[in-house]
């Protein structure tokens, strides 16, 4: 999946994660890459953490896309994929 997210042109970075990062390895990265924003998805389950990140280091949270139901970024590649 990591390769195949590389070849969205609307990403500047992938990043590959670990499968098992904590919510305190996920603060370490988000913390040491410093963003200008933190982006998300309008009615994210895990805002509240970008919140917390955005908070100390003084950012905001903006939503920048609706959630799409029944939709998936692995579905999109697929698709892709087949074209």
């Amino acid at each position: 999946m990591y390769y195949q997210l590389r070849k969205l042109i609307s990403f500047d970075y992938v990043i590959k994660l670990p499968p098992n990062m904590t919510n305190t390895d996920y603060d370490a990265l988000v913390f040491a890459l410093k963003p200008a924003i933190i982006a998300t998805t309008k009615g994210d389950s895990n805002r509240i953490h970008k919140e917390r990140q955005a908070t100390a280091l003084q950012v905001e949270v903006i939503d920048v896309v609706e959630l799409v139901e029944n939709q998936s970024t692995t579905r999109l590649i697929q698709v892709l994929n087949e074209i």
